[in-house]
C-alpha cells in the first residue's frame, strides 16, 4: 500500500554509462495497450508498441507534476474513448470506479484521495484502504490496483530525470474527478 501511483524503479546506472539519454525503450506486452509515455513536455499516447516496445522521454519534472500530467490525460481519453475509468467524485462514481476494477478481476484495490473522502462509502466498498496523497488535487479520487505494477512504472535515473511507462491504463485506473 502505497502512495505512489505507479511502481517506482530506479534505472540501473551501468546502463547510462557517461551520458544522460534523452529517452529510453522498453519491451513491452502489447496486450496492455494504449500506452501512456512520459514525452519531452508532457505523456503522449502510444497506441501500438513497435516491435513490441515503446519509447519514454527523460523528464526533469517533479514526480507529482508527471503523475497529475498521466491522470489527467487519463481522465480525458477515458472520458473521450467512453473506456468507463473517467467517474464523478461522489459516492456512486466511487462504486462505478470499484466495480470497473472488479471487472478486469481486480481485487486488491486502493483509493487514494487528497484528504478523507467528504462523504461515506457505500457499504459494497468500505473495506477497501483510503491513502491520503499529497499531490492529488480536492475533488479527485483515484481507484488503483494494490499492485501498482499492473498499471505501469516510474523509473528514476537520478533524483532530477525521471520517465514513465503506463499500461492498462484503461482497465486498472479509474479517475474519479469533479474535473477542476
Amino acid at each position: 500500500m502505497s502512495d505512489e501511483l505507479l511502481q517506482i524503479l530506479q534505472v540501473d546506472p551501468r546502463r547510462i554509462k557517461n551520458a544522460v539519454p534523452l529517452l529510453m525503450e522498453f519491451k513491452i506486452n502489447p496486450e496492455t495497450a494504449p500506452f501512456l509515455v512520459s514525452s519531452t513536455t508532457s505523456v503522449l499516447w502510444v497506441r501500438r508498441p513497435h516491435a513490441g516496445r515503446v519509447r519514454a522521454a527523460i523528464r526533469d519534472v517533479g514526480k507529482d507534476v508527471l503523475y497529475r500530467e498521466i491522470v489527467e490525460e487519463v481522465f480525458h481519453m477515458g472520458t473521450e474513448a467512453q473506456w468507463g475509468n473517467a467517474v464523478p467524485f461522489t459516492p456512486a462514481g466511487i462504486l462505478q470506479g470499484v466495480e470497473h476494477l472488479r471487472f478486469y478481476n481486480i481485487t486488491e484495490i486502493e483509493i487514494l484521495t487528497s484528504d478523507v473522502l467528504p462523504w461515506e462509502l457505500p457499504e459494497t466498498v468500505e473495506d477497501i484502504r483510503v491513502e491520503k496523497v499529497p499531490w492529488i488535487p480536492d475533488g479527485m479520487a483515484l481507484i488503483v490496483p494494490v499492485e501498482r505494477d499492473f498499471l505501469g512504472a516510474l523509473w528514476f535515473l537520478d533524483s532530477d530525470r525521471l520517465l514513465a511507462v503506463v499500461h492498462n491504463s484503461s482497465r486498472a485506473l479509474v479517475v474519479a474527478w469533479n474535473g477542476e
